[in-house]
Parts: C-alpha cells; sequence; structure tokens
C-alpha cells in the first residue's frame, strides 16, 4: 500500500501543537541512537546482537481514550457523544460539546484493566506513550489527571476549541509531526473507532481494534516464549487479522 500525502493543514483548523518542537526534538535524537546501536550491532557478537536487536527500532504506543482505555456505560455505547441527548447529537455543535465538557468533568469511567495491564508490560520496551483523543481541549485536565493514575504518558493530543469535524479527521491532523518524526512502521495504534485505525493504515501505522484486542494481547504477552520480547509479542498480533476485530464502520 503506497502511504497517503500528507495534507497541508487548511487556515481555518486550529489544531493543537503542543508538543510538537519536543517530538522533533526526540526525532533527532532517536535517529543519533539509531546509528550508535547500529555501529554496535555491526561491531557485536552474535549473542549480542540478538539482545540489542530490539533498540535499534523505536516503538511508540498511540492510544485512543474513551472505550479503549475505559468502560462506558451502558456497554452499549459506542462514544461519549452517544450518551448526550439525541436533539445535541443531530445538531452536532457547541452544545453538544458543551454537554461532553460537563458530562466528562463530573463522570469518571473505571479503566479498562486489561489495557493498562498490557500497556505496563509493553512500557518497558517503547520510546513514547501517546493518547490521541477526539474529547474537546477544555477537558486536557480532566483527562490528565485520570490517565496519570494508570500509566505515564509522554503527551495528549485533543480536539481543538470549536472543531466539530469527525474524529478521524481531527486525529489524523493531530499526529502530523508525529508521522513525519518517526517510522510509521514504529507506530501502533489502538482505538475503537475503524474510521480513525483506517487513516492511521493508510499512513502505515500498525493498527489493533479496541477494547477487543487487549485480552488477546495480554494473554499472548503473559505466555509469549522464552527469549521473545513484549515488542515482538506486539509487532506478531498487530499483523494476525483475526486480533483485528471488526469494528463499527460509523465514524465518531
Amino acid at each position: 500500500m503506497t502511504p497517503m500525502r500528507w495534507p497541508a493543514p487548511s487556515s481555518g483548523q486550529n489544531r493543537s501543537t503542543g508538543g510538537d518542537a519536543a517530538l522533533e526534538q526526540r526525532g533527532a535524537f532517536l535517529r543519533v541512537v539509531w546509528w550508535r546501536n547500529t555501529l554496535n550491532y555491526m561491531r557485536a557478537s552474535p549473542v549480542t546482537i540478538r539482545r540489542a536487536t530490539l533498540h535499534l527500532t523505536a516503538m511508540i504506543l498511540l492510544l485512543d481514550l474513551d472505550r479503549t482505555l475505559n468502560r462506558l456505560y451502558p456497554p452499549s455505547a459506542r462514544s461519549i457523544r452517544d450518551l448526550a441527548p439525541a436533539d445535541l447529537r443531530a445538531e452536532n455543535g457547541s452544545a453538544l460539546w458543551d454537554w461532553i465538557v460537563e458530562h466528562l468533568s463530573k463522570m469518571a469511567y473505571p479503566p479498562l484493566e486489561e489495557a493498562f495491564a498490557a500497556i505496563r508490560l509493553l512500557s518497558t520496551e517503547t520510546s513514547a506513550i501517546f493518547v490521541n483523543t477526539g474529547r474537546p481541549e477544555a477537558l486536557r485536565e480532566t483527562s490528565h489527571r485520570w490517565l496519570s493514575q494508570f500509566a505515564n504518558v509522554d503527551h495528549i493530543w485533543m480536539r481543538s476549541h470549536r472543531d466539530f469535524r469527525r474524529t478521524a479527521e481531527v486525529k489524523l491532523d493531530n499526529i502530523v509531526t508525529l508521522v513525519r518524526s518517526h517510522p510509521p512502521d514504529d507506530i501502533f495504534a489502538f482505538d475503537d473507532n475503524e474510521a480513525a485505525l483506517e487513516k492511521y493504515r493508510q499512513v502505515g501505522m500498525n493498527t489493533m481494534t479496541a477494547p477487543e484486542c487487549w485480552n488477546a494481547l495480554l494473554a499472548a504477552l503473559n505466555t509469549r516464549a522464552l527469549g521473545e520480547t513484549p515488542g515482538e509479542v506486539l509487532r506478531r498480533c498487530a499483523l494476525r487479522p483475526l486480533d483485528r476485530f471488526v469494528a463499527d464502520p460509523v465514524d465518531q
């Protein structure tokens, strides 16, 4: 598949750019580390080569939040907006997003334990953990406070103020700098939104459909073969079609 070209953001988009400079610096640093490790790799013994192979490639986790890391109620809800009154959903304007901000400011949904158990095992080998959510920017503090209870996250991308576009479009725009700074094949995206996952696949990322993927991934991590690393397990699971569970194709 030929990777899609990144569109230039339109002048009307107010994309959250916090952390972009840091991402570019991280990308430059990882390239230096890659060359240093490559030189060591060329001089190493076969045993040392096997142990060092993991460090020649960065592994980045890109996580959605709602219904990927938490448990919504009722379980039939596909997204937070499904919980809003029907008239607000139909309008899809500022009133809807004001309702969502108020709702999530008061309601802390419980974490998916299997998700964070898998993330803890993978975090020993990740160079970065990012969250890319369709939540509005007004919920940054609330979201960061909730996430910090369960995992260390390097950066959170959110929906800009008065950005009412489809979630998949917002998420794709959020990560332009990330994909320009890191090889897409080193990025593993977890999301329950099939439209967002398809956007990620179009630029070459590895994808896993949440929340269904977590139990299978956690089981594979806990039963991995002797000498197999968590990163190798993740890549193996991401490549298996059976681990891409069928999701609702309707964009959120």
